[in-house]
């Protein structure tokens, strides 16, 4: 009986080797979207960091187009000074001709360095009177975000996808990337994530 138990333990530790890295949570959807699926989708990354934005957006249309999935960057169609609000994204993903918006941010971020943990989160204010409509449901009054350092750990970004003929939001994830050595890697895990999560649900083609 007793011989058993290192083969158990050994066992134990492989499950525990080859769980995945990552997880995503559906937060909300939308009973029998109008128009799904959607046939082309503007990515827009809602970070202060243009770099970042940049880097985050060009990964996460990357992994669409890969799944034979029309996608296309807002930060391609905008002016390099320009803000991101409803105005600004309504205007880019009419020139997308974009039928569907998929809106991401970062909502916590825990990172390592020095062998010190740190944790970074967004402060967002909810906006008064809005309603599901909006293309931006929070203010951000501060934003403080280490994604662009090697040494990030876990990141947690709440996506949202929004129909563009009725500024509809019709699903809403979040998606969690751990135990990453570096920035990329996260985004790429997140990306994949995000990406599988719309073909299960359906919402994309």
């Amino acid at each position: 009986m007793n011989s058993r138990i290192p083969l158990l333990l050994c066992s134990l530790i492989i499950t525990a080797c080859a769980a995945p890295t990552g997880d995503i949570v559906k937060t909300y959807e939308l009973a029998d979207p109008a128009g799904a699926p959607y046939a082309r989708i503007l990515v827009v990354g809602a970070h202060p960091d243009r770099s970042v934005r940049r880097q985050f957006e060009d990964t996460l249309v990357d992994s669409l187009r890969a799944a034979q999935i029309d996608a296309v960057s807002s930060i391609s169609l905008m002016e390099s000074g320009e803000t991101l609000n409803q105005e600004t994204v309504t205007a880019a993903a009419e020139s997308a001709r974009a039928d569907a918006v998929l809106v991401s941010r970062s909502q916590d971020v825990q990172w390592s360095a020095v062998q010190k943990e740190a944790r970074s989160t967004t402060e967002a204010r909810r906006k008064q009177g809005g309603d599901l409509t909006d293309f931006f449901r929070y203010d951000y009054v501060e934003y403080e975000d280490p994604m662009s350092v090697a040494a990030v750990r876990t990141v947690v970004v709440s996506s949202d996808l929004y129909r563009v003929a009725d500024r509809a939001r019709v699903w809403s994830v979040e998606s969690t990337a751990v135990e990453k050595e570096n920035a990329m890697d996260l985004i790429e895990s997140i990306a994949a994530s995000t990406r599988s999560q719309l073909q299960r649900d359906g919402l994309v083609r």
